[in-house]
């Protein structure tokens, strides 16, 4: 049976640790328990921010990348399967590194994501900001790979229309870790629309399609073999839709509640705290930040 817990480590920049299954190591003497340090919604917040400098300098409270860095250093020494991930909504926004992200378009935040080592990265509606071709500058510049499965052709478009997204962004990416499987998708909210500007050729999945195509690529994952599945989204759980106020957005509770076989949501664009949500086909629950 696997061993689930959650550690968050700070408000807003949060970073959490999720034990997916326990096993010993005796040849290194570390834990094969698979790690995942988790950041979302760091709206350029590169640097340590404490209550005091908050005060001084007006900026939010964040751990900034260097903690992140030192932390996944010591995990590194007790673990021998330590991922970081980010959900998105890290380019652009009002953090002490804003700056920063203005001056070179959110590139310069790619490049210090790099130097902290980040293994998978899903788009927030704010990496739009900037154009398609900054999009695209991100994803080539990171040494992370980047998954979204709901960045789909526009009607009457087809896949060779958004190269942007479907040579350089993965539905899904298995990865095996001390003989396990874990499975990683992506997802992005649909109101990255109101973040783009000009005429493109790519949509983003929303309510039913979502729902679809998220259980089409969990089935292909325990298909090909996963044993635990990790869902990575930038959706949210606030349900008031900002492109249409007369209708509800579509959140990720309602997501895993009508999925199955998700046993790890990491979710960002909204930055709260939350419980575990159930899977409702199985009633079992859904380790969820």
């Amino acid at each position: 049976m696997y061993q689930k817990f959650l550690k968050k480590l700070s408000v807003l920049f949060a970073v959490f640790c999720l034990s997916l299954f326990f096993s010993c190591n005796f040849g290194n003497g570390k834990s094969d328990d698979i790690v995942i340090l988790f950041t979302n919604d760091v709206h350029c917040a590169i640097s340590n921010v404490t209550d005091e400098t908050q005060s001084s300098k007006g900026y939010y409270k964040s751990l900034g990348y260097a903690k992140v860095a030192k932390y996944k250093t010591e995990m590194q020494a007790k673990y021998n399967n330590v991922l970081l991930i980010d959900s998105g909504d890290f380019s652009h926004g009002d953090g002490d590194g804003k700056t920063v992200g203005q001056l070179s378009s959110g590139k310069d935040i790619i490049s210090i994501m790099n130097a902290v080592g980040y293994d998978y990265v899903v788009l927030g509606n704010h990496e739009f900001t900037y154009g398609m071709n900054v999009v695209k500058d991100y994803i080539e510049k990171s040494s992370a790979k980047f998954l979204g499965c709901n960045i789909v052709p526009k009607q009457g478009k087809a896949e060779t229309d958004i190269p942007e997204f479907n040579k350089l962004v993965k539905t899904y990416d298995i990865k095996n870790l001390s003989g396990k499987k874990v499975a990683f998708i992506g997802v992005t909210t649909s109101e990255s629309t109101r973040n783009i500007t000009g005429d493109v050729d790519f949509e983003f999945e929303d309510k039913d399609a979502l729902k679809t195509k998220v259980q089409a690529q969990v089935d292909a994952a325990k298909m090909g073999g996963a044993d635990i599945v990790v869902l990575i989204a930038h959706l949210g759980l606030d349900e008031d839709n900002s492109d249409d106020p007369t209708t509800d957005r579509y959140t990720s509770a309602e997501l895993i509640a009508e999925t199955n076989n998700i046993d790890v949501l990491l979710d960002g664009h909204s930055t709260l705290g939350v419980d575990e949500q159930k899977d409702e086909s199985s009633n079992e629950d859904v380790n969820t930040t």
